[in-house]
């Protein structure tokens, strides 16, 4: 029985002619299942889903500096704007309080108005 040849070359037959390599590499369904996986891999972190992984670390750097001093205008703003509120707050209560006291003193002023009329005696 005679032995069979394989019906393809050898891959260093291939390495030896740069011509056939290139060939080789193109229509190789190996590589090109290899190739695939790859690029299947490198789309699902590619910089078309998140533009930051595309950025250099020094533009991102200066991305972070900027964010890190506009967080930091804003926490001051509110800041201020928390001292207004409690000093409103606390001028609110003593006001509620004055009109406390006049209505206290009102309603005493009025009985005893009530009281002269009442009587018929004038008190002063």
């Amino acid at each position: 029985m005679a032995k069979e040849e394989p019906a393809w070359l050898e891959y260093t037959a291939y390495a030896r002619n740069p011509e056939a390599l290139a060939l080789y590499r193109t229509h190789s369904t190996f590589l090109s299942t290899r190739r695939a996986k790859k690029k299947e891999a490198k789309g699902k972190t590619s910089s078309e889903q998140d533009p930051l992984l595309a950025s250099p670390k020094p533009k991102l750097v200066a991305l972070l500096r900027n964010e890190m001093q506009r967080r930091e205008e804003a926490e001051t703003r509110y800041q201020h704007v928390l001292q207004d509120t409690v000093q409103r707050d606390m001028q609110m209560a003593h006001l509620e309080a004055e009109v406390a006291q006049y209505r206290t003193h009102l309603q005493g002023l009025r009985l005893h108005i009530q009281r002269e009329e009442h009587t018929g005696e004038f008190l002063p």
